[in-house]
């Protein structure tokens, strides 16, 4: 009993406090993912065509890239990689062809190689088309990388192989790489764009390619902005949710009556956006569950996912997508096929967002979780020596997931639910007490303390 009770204490002690080993900012990329945890080292996993995660195989699990513990950001396309040390200066690696990683040469690299040797770096975006644009410190504009379109901005089509400035302008504020075309808005809240427009992806009406940044309409209220494969979105500071392009609209348009939009991302056509209170929206491209919303039909008005909402940050890729909540859990949705989903159980496509394993990472229990009542969910036997049958209400089966956490806080067992008895068996996990939790449909979390003996 004492043996029991010492458990429970140290289980409770551990699921009290948020470990440096959980993620505080993770990206989807082409088929490839990445994050940088909380102690600043850098990880990735999944596929690795052109080396986007500093590895020449298949990474079935999250592994650290480098021994250096000062990374800030890490931003992945789909032939590249690039991230922020804390120290401002820039690094990359991948495919080369275009010159996108800005070290000087075409050469590709799978070692993060930094960019020159400015350390005043203060925004990047990457292109899925091979051209990295960048802001510095004191507001003014960079680019290299391919410049068939004239995206770089530099009223030319010549390619970059290094950071080169565009114009002398020091305002700009923020900036976003699209396909073939950047988009930026300037600190007196105008809106600018160049490069290819053969989809009205400028937003200035017209599909003539523009060679050098040029304003689009006379308003004076735009406050972020991110580009698609040939469309953009964009909030203004009333709150309102702006897109144009993809050969619909020719200008910028107001696309729903919801506003108070936190923050908005674009992978090609997969669009994920956040609003103030923290919940999940999304449209698009759904042909591989990208958006989450336990389909694989496309969204076509802009729709919540879910009634999470405690989203803190989330990240589109090309076939998935990944999101951290506010307490540190790392979830995915969508294809798995290349292990970019590492953790969630098998290559199936996810079609709502899944729980993913994260090492090292403690997962405090939420003020909202409670210790289950046997009238809603049940687990025997209870103490196990290998496995057990979790019962839960009819009412709560649909959509629900069971995750099991060991004595350090770590996820050592996640599933779908799909009736209202489930065998689970713990034959691979050395004895001790573990948690498990069961997460409904709408955010309720049931907990039950296990014992293995």
């Amino acid at each position: 009993m004492k043996k029991i009770l010492a458990c429970l204490a140290l289980l409770s002690a551990v699921f009290a406090e948020t470990s440096a080993q959980c993620f505080k900012s993770v990206t989807a990329g082409d088929r490839a993912s990445g994050g940088i945890k909380t102690d600043g080292t850098l990880w990735t996993w999944g596929n690795n065509y052109y080396g986007t995660h500093g590895s020449a195989t298949v990474l079935t699990s999250q592994t650290q890239l480098g021994t250096a513990t000062n990374w800030s950001v890490l931003k992945m396309s789909a032939f590249y990689s690039t991230a922020q040390k804390t120290d401002g200066s820039l690094w990359s690696w991948g495919y080369n062809g275009s010159g996108g990683l800005g070290i000087g040469s075409t050469t590709n690299t799978l070692i993060p190689t930094q960019i020159g040797n400015a350390t005043n770096w203060r925004e990047f975006s990457l292109s899925n088309m091979g051209h990295t644009v960048a802001l510095k410190t004191d507001g003014t504009l960079w680019a290299w990388g391919d410049n068939y379109y004239g995206q770089l901005g530099d009223s030319s089509t010549t390619t970059r192989t290094a950071p080169v400035q565009i114009g002398t302008a020091t305002d700009w504020q923020s900036i976003s790489a699209g396909g073939e075309f950047t988009i930026a808005i300037k600190t007196n809240g105008t809106l600018w764009a160049w490069g290819r427009n053969h989809n009205f992806q400028l937003g200035n009406g017209n599909t003539t390619n523009i060679l050098t940044p040029t304003q689009v309409g006379t308003a004076t209220d735009w406050q972020s902005i991110t580009a698609g494969g040939t469309h953009s979105l964009a909030t203004k500071t009333n709150g309102t949710l702006w897109t144009w392009g993809n050969a619909v609209n020719l200008t910028p348009t107001q696309i729903s009556t919801i506003n108070n939009w936190r923050s908005i991302h674009i992978w090609r056509n997969v669009n994920l956006l956040l609003r103030n209170d923290s919940t999940l929206w999304a449209f698009g491209d759904n042909s591989s569950s990208q958006l989450g919303d336990g389909t694989q039909v496309n969204i076509s008005t802009v729709t919540q996912i879910g009634t999470v909402t405690n989203w803190q940050a989330i990240s589109p890729g090309l076939l998935h997508s990944l999101g951290l909540t506010a307490t540190g859990e790392l979830y995915g949705w969508g294809e798995n096929l290349n292990s970019q989903l590492v953790g969630s159980g098998s290559t199936s496509i996810y079609r709502s967002p899944t729980l993913i394993a994260v090492a090292g990472c403690n997962m405090p229990v939420a003020v909202n979780e409670t210790i289950a009542n046997f009238s809603t969910t049940n687990l025997f036997p209870n103490p196990t020596q290998a496995g057990f049958t979790l019962q839960i209400a009819d009412e709560l089966v649909a959509n629900a997931q069971v995750n099991i956490l060991n004595g350090l806080g770590q996820l050592v067992y996640t599933q779908q639910i799909q009736q209202a008895n489930t065998e689970i068996q713990l034959h691979n996990q050395p004895v001790g007490m573990y948690l498990v939790q069961i997460r409904t449909a709408n955010n309720q979390v049931f907990t039950h303390k296990l014992l293995k003996q």
